[in-house]
């Protein structure tokens, strides 16, 4: 039996149809972040005088992978928040793909325990064969984990509060610091210093994407800091996160980071804070709403972008 369902035209189902609705299950409008963060990562060991373009490209598909297994654990858990979600966005409120029967929900599990295996045999066979540290397996565990525990049981992060910080962790800090790893097991606290402004801006993001699903959130008894706080608090929160954002970014200027680009960067996330706070008065309109987050989403590639830059020609 099929583990989609797809209704085509004359009533049949048609692989290219379920090729597309399994697609969009994945949300692979994410993934452009999963690549410039490993590209920020890569970068900075390139700037050391390390690279090996074979390990940076299966590293980018371990990572692709561990994105995949987030967005179908969360396509699985969020069924019942998806159902009664009518604000639904390209990057929020989740595909619509299972609520609207495109794709069974057991496709969704299906497909993160596949990529699950495949992460954790790649990131063994990269340690084993390319000479990679055994700490880039172990982040590939501890990432394919926060995926899962974001929003599967038993541990369900984004119901105890803790959502915003795992994820975090898991995209901003993780990818540049593995990406690093597979390039150079000698540590350059430079990618930390990098991975810090992306860590809070992130958290400004996330403030930003999870709006329009207040009300199914709610509903449905998970604990973001959207939900927690309320809207507006957590907006104002997101517009601070922003404001550290650039001042840690300053400081690697002053401490590490190529000078100039880290510079740069941090006027750009004063740009996009300021920017949030003028948009504060109009989020009445579900169009502001989305575009503040397709602004947002632009500027967190723009920033990491950056800073690689910075790394590259410098």
């Amino acid at each position: 039996m099929s583990l989609w369902n797809i209704r085509a035209q004359g009533g049949r189902n048609s692989l290219p149809s379920a090729a597309v609705s399994v697609l969009k299950l994945i949300r692979p409008q994410f993934l452009a972040a999963g690549l410039v963060l490993t590209v920020l990562g890569t970068a900075v060991a390139v700037h050391d005088g390390m690279f090996d373009l074979w390990s940076a490209v299966v590293f980018l598909a371990v990572v692709w992978s561990l994105q995949i297994i987030g967005a179908t654990a969360n396509e699985y858990a969020d069924v019942e928040s998806d159902r009664i979600n009518t604000n639904r966005t390209w990057f929020s409120g989740g595909s619509g793909m299972i609520v609207s029967g495109a794709v069974k929900r057991d496709t969704a599990m299906v497909l993160a325990i596949m990529l699950s295996m495949f992460a954790l045999i790649v990131g063994l066979l990269m340690s084993v064969f390319m000479e990679v540290t055994y700490l880039v397996p172990l982040l590939v565990v501890i990432g394919m984990g926060l995926g899962l525990s974001y929003s599967i049981r038993p541990l369900r992060l984004v119901y105890r509060g803790l959502g915003e910080l795992a994820m975090g962790i898991m995209v901003s800090v993780m990818i540049p610091v593995g990406a690093f790893l597979v390039q150079d097991d000698k540590f350059d606290g430079a990618v930390i210093l990098a991975a810090i402004p992306l860590f809070f801006q992130l958290l400004g993001l996330m403030m930003v994407v999870q709006r329009p699903d207040y009300e199914a959130d709610k509903r449905t008894g998970k604990r973001n800091l959207v939900v927690i706080l309320g809207r507006s608090i957590s907006w104002r929160l997101g517009v601070i996160m922003l404001f550290i954002a650039a001042a840690t970014a300053f400081y690697g200027a002053l401490f590490g980071l190529p000078a100039v680009p880290a510079f740069v960067a941090g006027i750009f996330l004063v740009i996009e804070a300021l920017y949030m706070i003028l948009l504060e008065r109009h989020l009445g309109s579900k169009a502001v709403v989305f575009w503040s987050i397709v602004v947002s989403c632009g500027f967190y590639v723009l920033v990491i972008s950056i800073l690689a830059a910075g790394f590259l020609v410098q």
